[in-house]
């Protein structure tokens, strides 16, 4: 075997390296046609890609080809159930295996092993018996010797269509159908770059956006699932349809090309116009007698046919609806297959209707293929009973134009009332409280929006204990409110000095008369939130100087002080400064403050340019709504520029003063003098 002599080459060589001192390399020469592989030490662990051929003839000696990664001269092959076999290495991707003649027919798997590792091949080796043959009546001529590489075995791969369903089963004209199936290799060879596609001739087309299916290769005997949607051409015949399948594909010699066919039922079905009443909106509802009503309506079409100028009529016999601004017939249009319309269709309930669900006819017009068609169907009123005209008046908005009140605080209470009911509020009388009738219950029918009769006694109010009108005796004439009409009254307060932080309810009472005569009441609330600051006085510890020099701290400690007898819940002190810098103490954290005790918030700010100095202490708390306020102090100075630094004046030199003559000189030089002996 070549293997075997190059391995015996390979050992005497390496011997011959050891007994030379290591430094010579190592060759073996393979005897394939010159070839000399330098096997690299493997870079990684051993992996097999592909074998090939995938099938031979047992009783002759064959060759396959492995190819992957990673090949030494040490890997090996070995036909999985069979034996090793005799291996050649070519490169680090290739290996050649020799076959044995005497191998059995069976299916093997090709597995390669090595020092760094063991992979096995996907494709499996087939090997098949040969076919008999008559035996030669002269002597038979002896075959060439074979080459070492072997030769590739006849075939092609084949490719059938099974396991076929189709999605529907029934399709009509221009309808689409799902086809599902397996694509299977009979072929004795690997199908590559398989396509699969809709055949040309046929009356079915490929879905939009989709032109043809690829599919992975296929090996001999291996299968690969294909889903191709198509759509039926509007002119296919009634009754069993042929879908041509077409396929395209390759292997390591040639390009094939082969056709299959499926088979779909087609079914034409008739076309016509369905135009149904979906669904339907009625507001209000219930509807009273006499008023308008809104239906918003939509019809669909579920039919296979367009219905042209389709028209919807809501009257007929026993109508509880009447003609509305616009009539009581209404256009949709014209509505496809599938399609819907919808209309606001605006209407006006019988005044005579009765009360309680009611059955409105509805007629449904329209054109299919030019020739009319109407369809009927209904809807259901439900009609209020009639009730007695009266007004219902209700709180719209007020304001005070504050966030929350304080005690002693004066305000103005802007008011805005709106009749929402269907009479008018005549001669409104507004009363700020509280206001009890006494005397003879009234004949009138009380409001069910919460009025009561009024009228035929006396009366006596309650006012607010903690909001007092100013300039008013606390009740008002507002005039009379129509249906849907607002009223606006304003109104000067003032909030009781003691009251307590608290949300305050203010009643406002409206008396009014109905049309029937009858007198109203409507006692309606608003709530005042009134919140009392708490008595915090701040304190400068060193007072702020009036002048500061420019770029020296100026340290600063400001005292908190709670002369209230409440808790305030103080929450952070924050410290900022106009032409200045806080250095530290720019936002201090707060606990709450205790009734009599006090605190002391410490900042450094150093002023930044020359002029006046605002420094801001704001003192954030939670109120007793437990909303956040604050309250703020201000300090003043002003940044003049430091003082130079004291220069180093030199002192001038003085003369040295001639030294003053002594009394016994003086004496000497006068009497010189005096004798005209010189001085």
């Amino acid at each position: 075997m070549k293997r075997s002599r190059t391995v015996t080459l390979s050992l005497v060589g390496l011997m011959l390296v050891v007994l030379i001192g290591g430094r010579g390399a190592l060759h073996t020469a393979a005897q394939d046609g010159g070839f000399t592989p330098q096997p690299p030490t493997p870079v990684g662990p051993l992996q097999v890609y592909r074998s090939e051929p995938p099938m031979i003839i047992a009783g002759q000696s064959n060759f396959v080809s492995v190819f992957g990664a990673n090949f030494t001269n040490e890997s090996v092959v070995r036909l999985v159930g069979f034996s090793f076999v005799d291996t050649t290495f070519l490169n680090n991707t290739a290996l050649r295996a020799s076959i044995p003649e005497g191998i059995p027919p069976g299916q093997y798997g090709v597995e390669v092993s090595g020092p760094n590792g063991v992979a096995m091949s996907p494709y499996p080796l087939l090997i098949v018996a040969p076919t008999p043959t008559a035996q030669p009546t002269s002597t038979p001529t002896p075959l060439p010797t074979p080459t070492l590489e072997p030769t590739p075995l006849p075939g092609q791969p084949a490719l059938v269509i099974s396991d076929f369903v189709a999605d529907p089963a029934v399709v009509a004209p221009g309808g689409s159908v799902r086809l599902n199936f397996q694509v299977v290799n009979q072929g004795n060879r690997t199908a590559q770059g398989v396509s699969v596609s809709v055949g040309a001739d046929g009356k079915f087309l490929p879905a939009p956006g989709q032109a043809a299916v690829t599919v992975p290769d296929i090996p001999p005997g291996g299968s690969a699932p294909v889903t191709l949607e198509v759509v039926a051409a509007l002119d296919a015949p009634s009754g069993p349809a042929s879908i041509p399948v077409a396929f395209g594909f390759r292997d390591f010699e040639k390009t094939y090309t082969s056709q299959g066919v499926l088979g779909v039922r087609v079914e034409r079905i008739a076309e016509v116009s369905q135009i149904t009443l979906a669904s339907y909106r009625v507001s209000p509802t219930p509807a009273s007698p006499g008023e308008t009503v809104r239906i918003s309506v939509t019809v669909t079409n579920t039919g296979n046919q367009i219905a042209r100028q389709v028209l919807i009529r809501v009257a007929g016999a026993d109508s509880v609806l009447l003609a509305g601004p616009e009539g009581d017939t209404f256009p949709l249009g014209d509505i496809r297959p599938g399609e819907r319309a919808s209309r606001m269709l605006e209407l006006v309930v019988d005044p005579d209707a009765q009360a309680g669900p009611r059955a409105q006819p509805v007629t449904l017009t329209y054109l299919q293929d030019a020739e009319a068609k109407e369809s009927t169907d209904s809807l259901t009123i439900n009609v209020a009973r009639k009730v007695t005209l009266q007004p219902t008046l209700l709180l719209q908005s007020y304001d005070t134009g504050r966030e929350a009140l304080a005690p002693g605080d004066r305000f103005t209470l802007q008011v805005t009332f709106l009749n929402v009911g269907d009479d008018t509020a005549r001669g409104t009388l507004l009363t700020f409280g509280t206001v009890e009738e006494s005397g003879p219950p009234p004949q009138a029918t009380p409001n069910p929006g919460g009025d009561s009769g009024a009228g035929g006694g006396s009366s006596s109010t309650t006012p607010s204990d903690t909001f007092a009108p100013i300039g008013s005796g606390g009740t008002l004439l507002i005039g009379d409110i129509a249906p849907d009409d607002t009223k606006v009254v304003t109104q000067e307060f003032i909030v009781n000095g003691r009251a307590n932080s608290g949300l305050y309810s203010l009643p406002l009472t409206l008396n009014y008369k109905r049309s029937d005569g009858a007198s109203g009441q409507t006692v309606l609330r608003i709530s005042l939130p009134v919140v009392a600051p708490p008595q915090l006085r701040f304190q400068a510890q060193n007072p702020v100087p009036p002048q500061t020099n420019m770029g020296e701290p100026l340290p600063l400690a400001i005292g908190v002080f709670n002369d209230g007898t409440t808790r305030v819940d103080l929450k952070r002190a924050v410290v900022t400064a106009d032409n200045g810098e806080v250095v530290d103490g720019a936002e201090t954290t707060l606990s709450a403050l205790a009734g009599g005790e006090d605190t002391t918030v410490n900042a450094t700010v150093i002023p930044s340019g020359e002029g006046p100095v605002r420094i801001t202490l704001t003192l954030y708390y939670a109120d007793d709504l437990r909303q956040q306020r604050s309250l703020t102090t201000a300090y003043e100075t002003e940044a003049v520029p430091p003082p130079p630094p004291p220069d180093v004046v030199e002192q001038p030199t003085e003369p040295t003063p001639e030294p003053t003559p002594s009394s016994q000189e003086t004496l000497r030089r006068l009497i010189l003098g005096l004798l005209g002996l010189g001085s």
